[in-house]
C-alpha cells in the first residue's frame, strides 16, 4: 500500500510539474500574440 501511493504521490507531482510548465508555455504564446498585434 505505502508503496503505491509513492508510487501516485510521484505521478500527480510529476503530472502537476508538466501542467504547470504547459500553462506557462500558453500564457508565453498568447502574450506573445498579443504583443505582435499592436
Amino acid at each position: 500500500m505505502a508503496f503505491e501511493h509513492v508510487l501516485i504521490g510521484v505521478y500527480g507531482f510529476q503530472l502537476g510539474q508538466s501542467q504547470a510548465l504547459f500553462h506557462m508555455f500558453i500564457k508565453l504564446f498568447l502574450s506573445d500574440k498579443e504583443g505582435g498585434k499592436r
